[in-house]
């Protein structure tokens, strides 16, 4: 007759065994070389090969992670701590591998020379499992949603995705992305016409806003300047109806003072007469000259 004492002893037999087993059928983790995703679906495979009860794999997982692993498990409530899904999920939030990182690893992944198509065809599986997964999707409409939005995802420029980057991976509904999408773009168009000022109005801001830039400078660098016309804008004046220019030396009309034609006269007298009185000068120096040169030469003898 079995006593409780054999039974608990039998027990942790049990346990010691499948943790022995399972050492020798998994190698360590690694997490700079190994891959979380693939090395806990084989996990999960070895342990139903060696039929190991569910209840023990946890206790059965510690001893191949490394210490910083340990260390977070060892931090889990106690009633969650033999709860090996919720374990698993932790690990892959240690990794940061949510629906959009299985997502990306299930598009991005690629087979390597070392390994054989049926084994990369497993990788991309597990990838795929693992979005779907976390998205709670579980029936064929959920599915067909899932590959709609994505395809419409790709459809959306980069700069709206940045706008939703906090939620981007667990839009999974191709409606919940529409409404989304349509409602950034009703905001942005909003914005659009409270920009759109009447073109006086957003003139006088303008020149408000860039006095205000000089002084705070706080002004924005992709606001163009206002392009304004020179002169008289010829849907406002006809060229009958535009003011005549008045000469304010004459008083005549036609042209303005620099281009008086009197002006001009009189300072063509005045240029004449200047170069007169130094051609007068010059011929007056050299009979000078040539006099003092004369009495030179008389003194000499």
């Amino acid at each position: 007759m079995a006593t409780p004492n054999g039974n608990l002893v039998d027990e942790r037999q049990v346990h010691y065994n499948s943790r022995i087993e399972m050492s020798k059928a998994m190698p360590k983790f690694d997490a700079k070389e190994s891959d979380i995703v693939l090395y806990m679906s084989l996990f999960e495979r070895q342990a139903k090969r060696l039929k190991i009860d569910p209840s023990d794999w946890v206790s059965c997982l510690i001893p191949l992670m490394p210490t910083e692993i340990v260390e977070l498990v060892a931090r889990v409530p106690e009633e969650e701590f033999f709860n090996f899904e919720y374990i698993k999920g932790i690990l892959m939030k240690k990794f940061k591998l949510n629906a959009e990182g299985f997502r990306q690893k299930f598009v991005q992944h690629q087979r390597t020379p070392e390994t054989s198509w049926k084994d990369f065809v497993y990788e991309v599986t597990n990838y795929f499992q693992g979005w779907i997964n976390d998205l709670n999707i579980t029936d064929f409409d959920g599915l067909k949603n899932l590959f709609i939005t994505d395809q419409v995802k790709k459809r959306v420029p980069q700069e709206v995705r940045d706008h939703f980057v906090d939620v981007w991976g667990t839009i999974a509904k191709p409606q919940d992305l529409a409404d989304k999408l349509d409602g950034y773009e009703c905001v942005r168009k909003t914005n659009r016409k409270t920009a759109n000022l009447n073109p006086k109005v957003q003139q006088q801001g303008n020149v408000r806003s860039n006095t205000y830039s000089r002084d705070n400078g706080d002004h924005n660098v992709n606001q163009k300047p206002i392009k304004q016309e020179k002169g008289f804008p010829r849907s406002q004046y006809d060229r009958k109806d535009r003011p005549k220019f008045t000469c304010y030396s004459c008083g005549g009309e036609g042209h303005v003072k620099k281009f008086c034609p009197k002006l001009v006269k009189t300072n063509s007298d005045q240029d004449s007469r200047r170069k007169a009185n130094v051609l007068r000068t010059v011929v007056d120096q050299e009979r000078v000259t040539k006099e003092t040169a004369v009495v030179a030469e008389v003194m000499s003898h």
